[in-house]
């Protein structure tokens, strides 16, 4: 019996530091991070000191359980399309648009689109764009990105209604 637990033991401390020597990056870095409420502040500190890439990284790994995952979701957005990262930009748009619904929703559609846009994928643009205003219907921002697409397309008509309606929303834009 002494041996049969001594066996059981051994083969329970091999199995765990296989375990262990499996952990990824994201985990280690995952657990050496005891306060994301910190991490956020931190982020949102360097995102305003025009820092990218390193609010990119305090908020890579940010929990979509937390509570403060929408505003960190659009800091890292944010980040990324400030830093030129857009392929990641978009993929962090689109993720926070389907999870939550956040109070940065009208914020992601436009960095969205004007991401699309940016790119030369103006039909993608003209696809946020309006399902931007099928929520958020006199938001000057989505006519004139819009409008912005609509003249990469040439589609010039189009393109000077949507400016029109955007300095009728807003004459200051």
């Amino acid at each position: 019996m002494g041996n049969l637990m001594c066996f059981i033991c051994l083969l329970l401390l091999g199995f765990s530091s296989v375990l262990s020597a499996q952990s990824t990056d994201h985990e280690q870095f995952l657990l050496s991070v005891p306060d994301w409420s910190e991490r956020k502040m931190q982020a949102i500190q360097k995102f305003a000191g025009q820092d990218y890439d390193e609010t990119i990284r305090l908020l890579k790994y940010f929990p979509e359980e937390d509570t403060a995952w929408a505003t960190a979701n659009f800091f890292y957005v944010s980040a990324n399309v400030a830093g030129s990262h857009n392929q990641e930009a978009v993929h962090a748009a689109w993720k926070g648009l389907e999870i939550t619904p956040s109070p940065y929703r009208r914020s992601l559609f436009d960095l969205l689109g004007s991401v699309y846009a940016e790119e030369g994928k103006y039909d993608s643009a003209i696809v946020v764009f309006q399902n931007g205003l099928k929520e958020f219907p006199h938001y000057y921002r989505y006519h004139f990105g819009l409008g912005l697409a609509y003249k990469g397309l040439k589609e010039y008509n189009n393109a000077i209604q949507c400016f029109q309606y955007a300095v009728r929303l807003n004459p200051y834009h």
